[in-house]
């Protein structure tokens, strides 16, 4: 998804349970463009609930998980951060970290 939502939501994505990945981007990153289009391939393979943030809005989150360079992925599992990725190398990368996550069962 992909709208502005309040600080309150994000933090009741990042803790609830199961596995949640949050996408922070900028609007003038170039490179936040090609990183969007590599995940969302790569959620066509390995489906997860992915929430796209503009982090121009949300200082309190930067802050909070020391995020330090955009385009960046951090991957929740039970409210807990598993994983940050700042290197959007290709979509297999992509695919290979979200598998890391999910229950092969669970794969189509």
């Amino acid at each position: 998804m992909r709208h502005k939502i309040t600080e309150e939501a994000l933090n009741e994505i990042v803790n609830s349970s199961g596995v949640n990945v949050i996408y922070g981007y900028t609007l003038m990153c170039a490179t936040c463009k090609l990183a969007e289009s590599f995940l969302d391939l790569a959620v066509q393979v390995v489906p997860l609930n992915v929430t796209k943030i503009d982090l121009n809005y949300y200082e309190s989150f930067i802050k909070q998980y020391k995020i330090h360079s955009v385009p960046a992925l951090l991957i929740f599992k039970d409210g807990t951060l598993q994983e940050e990725v700042y290197a959007f190398e290709s979509v297999t990368k992509i695919v290979e970290i979200f598998k890391k996550y999910v229950d092969n069962k669970n794969m189509q």
